[in-house]
């Protein structure tokens, strides 16, 4: 944006945390969950499946499960959020839904950290689709029981009012809309 618009500046703030966009004095957020603030304005921006991947590396170490339940032969790198730990993972073959609960050595609450762990061959992971399309297609991950898919994931961008919004905000919200 700084290119095309060079007064605008970009202060980005990472966190797990429930954020109040007045309260907080924040322009624009982007959620993996569509926000609980009824009084917010919430737009999604792309959608994907969350799919199960590991290094081909770390396949050939350890095998390539052929159902869910050999899941919990292998390190599953779950990801944390707050004190809870992701570690069900609910997979889907057409009509047929398979819930496990599965194990690992290595947790954390940064999904790009499991996304490392994954490309370095520490376990499996759990990711969208937008996360690991490009290593999957350049063969850095591969896809781990092909055949089943995890609950879908969306990204929502969200802001606190039409009425009174700054033209950098409007700009900002439709130069993301049309680059995802």
């Amino acid at each position: 944006m700084s290119i095309t618009y060079p007064h605008v500046t970009v202060e980005l703030l990472l966190t797990d945390r429930h954020i109040d966009l007045v309260g907080d004095e924040i322009d624009i957020g982007l959620h993996v969950d569509v926000p609980a603030d009824p009084n917010t304005i919430v737009r999604k921006l792309i959608g994907s499946r969350r799919i199960l991947c590991a290094s081909p590396g770390y396949v050939a170490r350890r095998g390539d499960p052929s159902r869910p339940e050999d899941l919990l032969q292998h390190q599953c790198l779950c990801l944390v959020r707050g004190r809870h730990v992701y570690n069900r993972w609910l997979l889907v073959d057409g009509e047929t839904r398979k819930e496990v609960h599965v194990r690992g050595a290595l947790a954390c609450s940064s999904a790009e950290v499991i996304h490392a762990w994954a490309l370095a061959g520490h376990g499996i992971a759990r990711k969208a689709g937008w996360d690991v399309h490009q290593d999957i297609a350049e063969g850095r991950l591969v896809r781990v029981l092909p055949d089943y898919e995890a609950e879908d994931i969306n990204l929502y961008l969200t802001y606190a009012s039409k009425a009174l919004m700054p033209q950098r905000i409007r700009v900002f919200i439709d130069h993301v809309g049309a680059e995802l």
